[in-house]
């Protein structure tokens, strides 16, 4: 047969969730109902809490008159202060300051706390300090407003006036204890200045002297700097005039050099610039040039011994030798110019290298001269620094401001502030509803059962064949043990109609025609196979065919009790005894149904199951009827419908709807297909139909409105 496929993936549905929550709703309802229960019982016998608030503003740093408070100061723009002051608000020490102002500790609210703790002995006292502490804290909120700089105390008492009285002292000894510790600083500043003042004025005292002695030991009248300075200029004076000297020397040493080389070349020291340029030499040279003319002139008129060409001659003679005595007089005089620049360049550079000398020795008595004058300075400055802050460190202990104010102080609460009756009502219905849902969820997914059509198509894979809702007949039967025969004593029933339903559906289940011979079974006992295959029987019967019911269950056969038959003969005899099959069919109420009964247990039911004798049977069995229907043990727990199945053409699987475990169905699947039995499809069984939500809500409805109201019913028990 054609089985046909489902999706692997279901689409879920509201009305998926609708129905869970319907199925669930007792769990549900007495989550809710416990919930919102114990909410109301708390909110009416709890004690009534007072919340009394006092307002105070944390605010940016006050204004710091003396420079001495910037060292006090704390930079209030930095997120990490506020943080820090709510964490002060809550510290141990400015609560046993809070309890202490207030002698809670005699306080009819924390008295019995502390009672039979000693405030004498250290470890106890220590051990009542924390027990006051801890219970005053866990009265006490710290609620800062976002974005602002203030911050709200929250105190909770049973006591208003206690409430109120305990937010206004902490937020007023907050600010105590905020101008405290400023004046504690300012104090301890000005102690350690004290002492540091008196040691920093020697330290001046000394580098002073220190300074004074160096300068008279090394000869400083002048300030070093001064000093430094007309050594410096000297200095830059005589390097002047040495370059000077030195480029004239060389300039001297250069004329010297040149004319000394040109001494024995009387001619060629004419052409010296110093005798070209001698005033005696060139008239000298104009007198010569006349005589040489005049000489000349003569010479053509007169020989050589002619008295004026003698005279000429003289004179010529005597013009050359005071040339070349002026020519020597320059000479010496290029010479003497030497040796003065020379000795002139000797001098300074002596002079200059000794102010070097000093001026290196002055270099390093600036050094450490300037030394000594910043340890001086530097001393001075540490001194005059000091003194300035203690000053103004005790001017500022008589100066007492806070950055902390109180902006409203806390009132007496008129009315408490927990339990609010209406606020935990309201919560607890939407919190016992969330949970009754959760629950309700939570079951859900813990339930591996099936229960509806949908879990066979979605875990099974199988046809459908119909549903059985749980069975209650309206009258007693008028057969004996055949109370559950519902199509018989109650045939207008739902579950009769539905085993008309389970009928049609299986006659159209093949498209080769109707099935002969049916095996049912169920994956586990008492799912209500034996019940399904006697009212299958009868609905066959009443159809027109020629049916038998065969009950093979042979360790608890049930079929014969269900019709009414005392005698239990019947199959396992045909077995093992060879007794006639004819006179083991029993007949019944219904026409067209007959019945063979189980008969004895038997030691050995599988190996009766597997014989081909029973084959032969089936066989025969097949002439004589339309339709045989196979009442079978469950598949989990024995073999014997794995067997029989091979004799069947099909096998109707029986589930009990809430009961039947998904991996108990689906092994059940996978034993049947693992001898290639021909599976029909599931009965669901058992149905609670007003439990199991809208889908089986609108079947109970549609067959009333056909069939008109049931009469009352009692309930029958599945087998």
């Amino acid at each position: 047969m054609q089985q046909v496929g489902w999706p692997e993936e279901k689409r879920v549905h509201l009305l998926d969730y609708w129905r869970v929550i319907r199925r669930r709703r007792w769990i549900a309802f007495t989550a809710f109902t416990l919930i919102v229960s114990a909410v109301v019982v708390y909110s009416f016998i709890a004690r009534p809490t007072y919340r009394a608030t006092c307002q105070i503003e944390i605010g940016s740093e006050s204004l710091r008159i003396l420079s001495f408070q910037e060292g006090l100061s704390v930079d209030t723009t930095n997120p990490q202060y506020y943080q820090t002051q709510y964490e002060l608000l809550k510290s141990n020490a400015l609560l046993k300051k809070v309890i202490d102002r207030m002698r809670l500790d005699r306080h009819p609210e924390f008295l019995p706390l502390v009672e039979g703790l000693s405030a004498n002995d250290e470890v106890t006292a220590t051990r009542r300090d924390q027990v006051l502490i801890g219970v005053f804290r866990s009265h006490l909120t710290i609620a800062p407003i976002r974005q602002s700089r203030l911050v709200n105390i929250h105190f909770e008492s049973p006591n208003p006036y206690l409430a109120a009285s305990a937010a206004n002292a902490l937020g007023q000894t907050y600010i105590d204890w905020d101008l405290e510790m400023k004046v504690n600083a300012s104090q301890n500043a000005v102690k350690w200045l004290t002492s540091q003042i008196e040691e920093q004025r020697k330290k001046a005292e000394q580098a002073q002297s220190a300074l004074e002695a160096f300068k008279q030991e090394k000869g400083l009248v002048t300030a070093n700097e001064e000093s430094q300075s007309i050594n410096s200029q000297r200095l830059s004076a005589l390097n002047a005039e040495y370059l000077a000297a030195q480029t004239k020397r060389v300039e001297a040493e250069t004329r010297f050099n040149q004319v000394k080389s040109l001494l024995e070349d009387p001619e060629r020291l004419e052409s010296v610039s110093e005798v070209i340029k001698d005033p005696l030499v060139q008239s000298l040279r104009t007198q010569e040039v006349k005589l040489a003319g005049d000489l000349s002139e003569l010479s053509q008129k007169y020989g050589p011994k002619h008295p004026q060409i003698v005279r000429l001659k003289a004179e010529l003679d005597s013009i050359h030798q005071k040339i070349s005595q002026e020519v020597k007089k320059i000479v010496i005089s290029l010479k003497n110019d030497y040796q003065v620049a020379r000795a002139k360049e000797a001098t300074l550079l002596k002079a200059l290298n000794y102010q070097k000398v000093e001026y290196m020795d002055l270099a390093q008595k600036s050094v450490q001269y300037g030394v000594l004058k910043r340890e001086t300075e530097s001393a001075q400055q540490i001194y005059d620094v000091l003194l300035k802050r203690l000053k103004e460190a005790s001017l500022a202990e008589n100066i007492k401001e806070s950055n902390i104010r109180i902006i409203n102080p806390a009132p007496i609460p008129l009315s408490p502030y927990k339990p609010n009756k209406l606020k935990n009502i309201l919560l607890s219905l939407i919190v016992g509803a969330m949970m009754g849902i959760g629950l309700a969820f939570f079951f859900e997914y813990l339930d591996n059962t099936i229960k509806t059509p949908e879990d066979l198509r979605e875990h099974l894979d199988l046809p459908f064949l119909g549903m059985v809702p749980h069975l209650q007949p309206s009258s007693p039967s008028r057969f004996a043990g055949v109370s559950g025969l519902l199509i018989l004593h109650d045939p207008k029933s739902s579950g009769a109609e539905s085993y008309h339903i389970l009928r049609t559906n299986l006659l159209l289940s093949s498209p080769d025609g109707p099935p002969q011979v049916i095996l049912v079974s169920s994956p586990a006992p008492k799912e209500g196979k034996t019940l399904t295959s006697a009212n299958l029987a009868i609905a066959l019967a009443q159809g027109g065919s020629k049916t038998l019911l065969i009950d093979c269950d042979f360790r608890r056969p049930q079929v014969h009790t269900l019709f009414g038959i005392k005698e239990n003969a019947g199959l396992v005899d045909y077995l093992t005894q060879g007794k006639p099959l004819e006179s083991l069919i029993h007949g019944t109420p219904v026409p067209n149904l007959k019945v063979i009964p189980s008969g004895p247990n038997p030691p050995n039911p599988a190996e009766l199951l597997s014989s081909a004798r029973l084959r032969e049977v089936v066989q025969g069995l097949r002439n004589q009827f339309q339709a045989i229907l196979f009442d079978s043990p469950p598949i989990a727990v024995v073999t014997d419908p794995v067997l029989l199945s091979r004799l069947a053409d099909g096998t109707i699987l029986v589930v009990q709807s809430g009961k039947t475990a998904r991996e108990v169905a689906q092994r059940a699947k996978e034993q049947l297909q693992s001898v290639k039995a021909t599976l029909l499809g599931v009965v669901l069984n058992d149905v609670q139909v007003h439990k199991e939500g809208y889908y089986y809500r609108h079947y109970g409805r549609y067959y009333h409105h056909y069939y008109g109201p049931e009469e009352k019913q009692a309930e029958v028990k599945v087998k």
